[in-house]
């Protein structure tokens, strides 16, 4: 699996990846250091976790739900030959990428965390460090997982890469009916499609929910990429 792992890296650093993280990691830096509004004292700390809170969470389910659409793309996933020939089965290949984008995507969302810290230590006089931050930027990671695998699995579907733009819009879509009391058909919505937002970051289902869907999704995709031809 490592030699998996090892190869699906080498691929992975393309000029589109390196430049997609790049561009994202700028526009999310830029969006820390002009949240902080030292003019209101009394709640510069507030308005900067607010914002960051804002910019991090649409960017990193953007930039996860585009990385997996584009790097399963037919046209970018032709080393699957190279590979498969070699005596791998399609669930080693198909979950060995798997495993390496999510390491990918953990490492940058751990440098956002990073890097927002930093800010707020360096720039922010009452910027004390709460469990709080760590707990937003899981919930981020995990939920930017779930939306970058269903961006996954419609475009092993429909082999297109603006997948990712329709499973960011369902994204979007959900975080608007995020509510303190969720209906029926609005707590159904959220079972499949979960959110947090700044005023309701409360996990509904709690993180198991979070995981299990991962997991079904990871089977999903598994599944379709067994049956799917690959020509």
């Amino acid at each position: 699996m490592r030699k998996l792992i090892n190869c699906h890296y080498k691929y992975f650093m393309t000029k589109t990846n390196i430049v997609s993280f790049g561009i994202v990691l700028g526009i999310i830096l830029l969006g820390y250091l002009l949240s902080i509004d030292k003019s209101n004292y009394d709640i510069v700390v507030i308005n900067y976790y607010h914002q960051a809170f804002f910019i991090t969470k649409l960017l990193v389910i953007l930039i996860i739900s585009f990385v997996c659409s584009y790097n399963i793309l037919l046209k970018n996933d032709q080393y699957s030959y190279l590979v498969l020939s070699s005596g791998y089965t399609r669930w080693q290949y198909l979950l060995s990428k798997i495993i390496t984008i999510l390491v990918m995507v953990f490492y940058f969302v751990l440098w956002l965390l990073i890097i927002f810290l930093f800010i707020g230590t360096v720039l922010i006089k009452q910027f004390v460090f709460k469990i709080d931050y760590l707990l937003m930027y899981l919930k981020i990671l995990l939920i930017g997982i779930i939306y970058g695998l269903y961006s996954m699995l419609l475009t092993q579907i429909i082999n297109n890469i603006f997948s990712c733009l329709i499973v960011f819009t369902i994204n979007l879509i959900s975080d608007m009916i995020i509510e303190e009391n969720l209906g029926i058909i609005e707590k159904g919505i959220y079972l499949l499609f979960p959110n947090i937002n700044f005023s309701n970051d409360r996990l509904i289902f709690g993180y198991s929910h979070l995981v299990v869907l991962i997991i079904i999704l990871v089977l999903g995709n598994l599944l379709v990429y067994f049956k799917k031809d690959l020509a």
